[in-house]
């Protein structure tokens, strides 16, 4: 019995481990290994991995270890611009004090334990449909800078992710980028749950308001993460009453709002209405 309980905490496969020092050596050995149709990942924190491994979720013949690569573990401000590594765990996201809608919104991420593992990176990539660390960064508009083997650049977060927020196959998610601006801007963050203080949430919500303007980005009522242009502009439409315009952004949500085991649809739409008003008072928008 305990050879059986030792053996199901084991990755039931073998595979390449490989550790990388720099970007190029990174997205050149994926480019190898995949030509050996090894099937490799990226490997940060590597909670994803490891769990979804033993589970027999997730299979893979070569991993690329890039904890090494000095731009995926940096934090600093530099000419305007906030950078942070991809491979800062959630605990450290949590502790830097430059860009507190992050540090709270971190915060909420699992537990303390976990947190330590979690990459940034990890979080914003894996396959949980949440990714909640994703959300300080699309309501301020970030960059990324990615990597993949024709070319090094920086974009921004909406550009660089699919619509299921996914990286094309091989590119490696190297920094987050934020203004500084959006440093400074008043913010709120909250995390509503089920039960508990830890666990997936019924709604996750990230507000900005900058030059005026408020900005949102929601997790757990749909699908995956929403952040919206035209969600924004309802919400910015002063010749309505607060009341009207939260429900000119429900009724017009650009994805469906799901009923799932955190909670029904009926429940995220009460829980959005109810914080949305709450934002409008808090930052006391016009």
């Amino acid at each position: 019995m305990a050879e059986q309980e030792r053996r199901s905490f084991m990755i039931p496969f073998n595979f390449d481990y490989r550790r990388v020092h720099t970007i190029e050596e990174a997205v050149g050995l994926f480019r190898q290994f995949q030509l050996y149709s090894k099937k490799p990942l990226y490997f940060g924190g590597g909670t994803e991995i490891i769990t979804l491994a033993r589970l027999n979720q997730l299979y893979t013949e070569a991993v690329i270890d890039i904890n090494g690569i000095p731009e995926c573990n940096s934090f600093m401000i530099r000419d305007g611009k906030f950078y942070l590594g991809s491979c800062i765990s959630l605990t450290q996201a949590v502790y830097q004090d430059s860009f507190l809608l992050l540090s709270q919104t971190a915060n909420e991420i699992a537990d303390h334990t976990a947190r330590n593992k979690i990459s940034l990176g990890g979080n914003i990539c894996s396959n949980i449909r949440f990714k909640e660390a994703i959300l300080p960064f699309l309501v301020t508009n970030s960059n990324v800078i990615i990597a993949n083997e024709r070319e090094i650049k920086q974009t921004s977060i909406k550009d660089a992710f699919d619509e299921e927020y996914q990286l094309p196959l091989g590119t490696l998610l190297v920094q987050l980028v934020v203004d500084e601006a959006y440093l400074h801007a008043p913010f709120y963050a909250k995390k509503i749950r089920t039960i508990g203080t830890v666990g997936y949430p019924v709604l996750t919500i990230n507000a900005v308001k900058i030059n005026g303007r408020l900005k949102i980005a929601v997790s757990g009522i749909s699908l995956l993460p929403i952040q919206s242009e035209a969600i924004d502009d309802r919400l910015n439409n002063r010749q309505l009453s607060y009341t009207d315009r939260i429900k000119e952004v429900i009724e017009g949500w650009p994805k469906p709002i799901i009923d799932d085991i955190q909670g029904s649809a009926d429940y995220k739409k009460f829980l959005l209405e109810k914080t949305l008003l709450e934002i409008f008072q808090k930052l006391e928008v016009d």
